[in-house]
């Protein structure tokens, strides 16, 4: 590989990743304030859809890293993904409910709306997907020969990247067929995401890459993504995060940035599902239009309320965590059992 190849070192495999899951936090932060923005100037508005599309590299960055590693189901991860979201959407229902963001309706109605809350957000129910579909995933590539590897996998880049992708774009969208299922929405997005991360790690595609090499693709997949081809189902898309996570793990990270990123990890999750909702979204882009209205300047409003909304959400998220260290031991031998008795049902190791 030679001193400049983006080889995985050993002692920043463990920090690099959550140094790079909080900065794409930040980053899907930023993007939503972005996309939440009022009308400015004409170059301000070209600016901020430009930023927008790079920005939904983040999202794919975060699925990235999990194939990176891989990821075996287990129910227990299930149930904690799920515990999250219903603990940080009855929060945000709760506190939308006090400020008069929202307005409780009863019956079906009502139900509906709480059902929203908790566990309404589609990366939730995207990631949830894809951890189901994961030993699948898995199996393929560790027991199939490349040769044969190839065959299994053309079929499902052309629907993920070649059917799914195509869908979006202009033109293209009024005349392909579609079905339930297809775009960056979706499950499928995300097992694609984890499909391309899985492959660099098996065959090791970070030493292809010297610095000159990935820099420059990276400038060219920005503009790519820039002009907006495609979203989460984009393999430019895709290929711009597996792309910025080789380069975290190049970078020689203070030891002080791993401990707080490693602090914040377990609250990142949360900090998606705390501001993207009915309550977050109306809040973030009514503070924005208001400081826009008044004449600041539009780079100095998106970013400091990126960082508000980061904080806030961090801030809020920390009595959930409290309360999980503080009962654990009532609640994880629970799941310790649980998933102990899916493996001795389903075994899927030899």
């Amino acid at each position: 590989g030679g001193k400049d190849s983006l080889v995985v070192d050993s002692h920043l495999r463990d920090a690099a990743p959550e140094i790079y899951r909080v900065a794409l936090m930040f980053g899907i932060c930023f993007g939503h304030c972005l996309f939440l923005g009022g009308r400015e100037l004409i170059v301000g508005d070209v600016l901020r859809e430009t930023l927008v599309n790079i920005n939904h590299s983040c999202v794919n960055g975060f699925v990235f890293i999990t194939g990176f590693y891989g990821i075996r189901f287990r129910p227990s991860k299930l149930i904690r993904l799920y515990a999250v979201a219903c603990a940080s959407g009855a929060l945000v229902f709760l506190l939308g409910l006090h400020f008069g963001v929202v307005a409780w309706e009863s019956g079906q109605a009502g139900v509906i709306q709480l059902k929203n809350f908790l566990v309404g957000a589609w990366f939730l129910n995207a990631y949830a997907v894809l951890m189901l579909c994961a030993p699948l995933v898995d199996a393929a590539l560790e027991r199939l020969p490349p040769r044969l590897l190839r065959g299994v996998l053309a079929p499902f880049f052309l629907l993920a990247f070649g059917w799914s992708f195509a869908i979006e774009q202009p033109l293209l969208d009024k005349f392909l067929p579609s079905t339930p299922g297809l775009g960056s929405f979706t499950g499928l997005s995300l097992l694609a995401t984890y499909v391309v991360a899985r492959l660099c790690r098996q065959f090791d595609v970070g030493r292809l890459f010297t610095w000159p090499r990935v820099l420059t693709t990276l400038i060219v997949l920005m503009c790519v993504t820039a002009i907006g081809a495609g979203e989460y189902a984009s393999p430019f898309t895709v290929a711009l995060a597996g792309g910025c996570f080789y380069i975290f793990l190049r970078i020689p990270w203070p030891t002080w940035v791993g401990i707080v990123a490693r602090w914040l990890g377990p609250s990142m999750f949360a900090v998606y599902l705390l501001h993207t909702n009915g309550v977050g979204f109306p809040v973030i882009a009514g503070i924005q239009q208001r400081l826009l209205a008044t004449g600041w300047p539009f780079d100095g409003v998106y970013t400091i309320m990126s960082i508000l909304v980061f904080t806030a959400a961090i801030g809020l998220d920390l009595p959930r965590r409290a309360i999980v260290w503080c009962t654990q031991r009532f609640w994880k031998p629970a799941l310790t059992r649980l998933d102990a008795a899916w493996t001795r049902l389903f075994p899927d190791r030899e």
